[in-house]
């Protein structure tokens, strides 16, 4: 399949989809400013494709170099963004959660362990090109579209406001959860502004967890209520029932535990607006995200939440 057909595709899909349903306002802005760019990456191996996320990278920081940032009304050079379409990976086009796990790793902003290196065959990638990834993974934010794109799944049966859970907590201001796991009651299943992909719990106090402060993390001692999203949880005690407390010797020390392993509900229809034609990532610069007033990013994930529920109904052509 030729590159022009690639790209018509993914652009067709993006105007009607992210763009047409007003899911994503730096892309619309992009997109009317002939600033939303389509790349085809023909490459087959991830080491490969990293090169050409830097390469991608690199244009975007060095375009947001020349704006003149003490300059309110200088939009001559925002919201730049660019659309990395990889569709001959052949591990990625079979496996939604390889291709994610990809792009989570080279997207954070910490070195690679062990695994990750292995996952983006970080060995293989050019010494000169590493300064460039810990540049980008400053600025750049990198966000996963895949056909079979399925990460927000919602709670399971049995699992209820009043419920008691384990969950990770956020301890870095930017949804940067704790290792471990701690106790807490469910408060709220659903939301206006982050509809049923993050749920609101009250944290147990310290005294409920465990007398003993060496399994709990400085950051995470006292009782709090967050928003943290469903995949962060693990509902494995009994709904309803706060006297049955998860033991801390084997619970607490639970971490990253995959979303396969926590027996969570049935798929949300969030996923369909980020199933794309073709494994794709899409890099966003970090000051444009900041451009956008936190009103206007309230009101734009109040109104997703909205229409979640609508597109489950829509034909599967539609996607």
């Amino acid at each position: 399949m030729s590159d022009d057909v690639h790209v018509n595709l993914t652009r067709e899909w993006t105007e009607r989809v992210p763009i047409g349903m007003g899911l994503c306002p730096w892309a619309g802005k992009s997109l009317r400013s002939n600033r939303l760019r389509f790349v085809i990456c023909r490459e087959t191996e991830p080491s490969q494709v990293v090169a050409a996320v830097l390469k991608e990278a690199h244009l975007l920081m060095d375009e947001e170099e020349t704006r003149d940032v003490d300059n309110e009304n200088d939009d001559q050079h925002a919201f730049f963004t660019t659309l990395l379409i990889c569709p001959n990976v052949p591990q990625w086009n079979a496996n939604f959660d390889v291709f994610d796990d990809f792009v989570r790793t080279i997207g954070r902003n910490k070195r690679p362990n062990k695994e990750q290196k292995e996952c983006i065959q970080y060995d293989s990638v050019e010494d000169n090109l590493k300064e460039t990834l810990s540049r980008m993974q400053q600025n750049i934010t990198l966000v996963t579209f895949h056909p079979q794109f399925l990460r927000w799944r919602g709670l399971p049966d049995g699992i209820d406001v009043g419920s008691t859970i384990l969950a990770h907590k956020n301890i870095g201001g930017l949804f940067q959860k704790s290792q471990e796991v701690f106790p807490a009651t469910l408060l709220e299943t659903t939301n206006r502004v982050f509809g049923r992909r993050r749920i609101k719990v009250q944290f147990h106090p310290q005294q409920q967890q465990r007398q003993a402060t060496d399994l709990v993390e400085p950051a995470v001692r006292s009782a709090d209520t967050q928003y943290v999203p469903v995949e962060w949880c693990v509902f494995d005690v009994k709904p309803n029932n706060d006297t049955n407390l998860p033991n801390p010797d084997t619970k607490s020390r639970q971490q990253d535990l995959p979303t396969s392993s926590l027996s969570l509900g049935p798929p949300l229809p969030d996923n369909t607006m980020h199933r794309s034609p073709y494994p794709t990532i899409h890099l966003i610069r970090n000051q444009d995200l900041a451009r956008l007033r936190a009103r206007d990013a309230s009101r734009v994930k109040r109104k997703n939440a909205q229409r979640m529920a609508q597109y489950n109904k829509m034909d599967s052509e539609l996607w």
